[in-house]
């Protein structure tokens, strides 16, 4: 077999993986009933404690946009 072909295949075993991967990481944050994110805490806009002591930023906004989406 060529080298493309052996590449495809490898991509297509791969890509099919992917999936039940993914399922079982929803499923263990679903069992969990809470899904862990992390942050440095040492980038304002992105992740640090505001002024009340809550955390805020980008990526503190994502994590509870999945959270919400994923647990509802």
């Amino acid at each position: 077999m060529g080298i493309i072909v052996r590449l495809i295949v490898a991509g297509v075993a791969v890509a099919m993986a992917l999936p039940a991967a993914a399922q079982g990481t929803l499923q263990a944050v679903k069992k969990r009933d809470r899904l862990l994110c992390g942050a440095n805490g040492q980038a304002p806009g992105f992740s640090a404690m505001n002024e009340s002591k809550q955390w805020a930023g980008l990526d503190v906004d994502l994590c509870r946009a999945v959270a919400a989406a994923t647990l509802g």
